[in-house]
């Protein structure tokens, strides 16, 4: 059982690193230019608010809990810390294959939501817990987040950013 927690606790540590990235070394990324400038949201087949709720019922159908209380809170802080990373850096981590902490001022995000619960169905899946895996998994979800974004209505923004994190992997050569 500790070996469990202790494997779930790095897995999550590691899943939730990634997106620092996206805030490190941001000078180093060249950002590819964004389609239809003049409105970028113009290519979203559903709205955020049904995005939201499509996220929201698939969790829940998969027996997926989301938490964004106090517990999420001091869970995510507390991962934070041992990631040596700003708290207001960690929005969200999986635990396992079936819960979700997410800070409360992201519980509304369907793009946070959706990239955390691709995370609980690779764990549940059996993910291995080692670098090499846990890079393949952070580039596998923000491609099949790229590839399903009019669906799951994220914004082109949000496309840069994931195509700017996985450029930046790349170039790492790793997480």
């Amino acid at each position: 059982m500790r070996k469990q927690f202790a494997s779930s606790v790095f897995l999550t540590f590691a899943l939730s690193l990634f997106s620092l990235f996206g805030y490190a070394e941001q000078a180093n990324v060249t950002p590819t230019p964004v389609k239809n400038g003049d409105n970028i949201h113009a290519e979203i087949q559903v709205s955020r608010k049904q995005a939201l709720a499509d996220v929201l019922k698939e969790a829940d159908d998969l027996g997926v809990e989301i938490r964004s209380n106090e517990e999420a809170e001091e869970y995510l802080n507390y991962a934070a810390r041992m990631s040596g990373i700003e708290p207001d850096q960690m929005h969200a981590a999986t635990l396992g294959d079936d819960l979700i902490m997410v800070r409360a001022i992201h519980k509304n995000n369907p793009r946070i939501l959706r990239e955390e619960l691709l995370h609980t169905q690779q764990q549940k899946a059996g993910i291995a817990v080692n670098n090499e895996s846990v890079t393949h998994a952070e580039i596998e979800v923000r491609m099949q987040m790229i590839q399903n974004r009019y669906k799951w209505g994220i914004t082109e923004d949000e496309v840069q950013e994931m195509l700017n994190d996985i450029r930046l992997i790349e170039k790492r050569g790793g997480y």
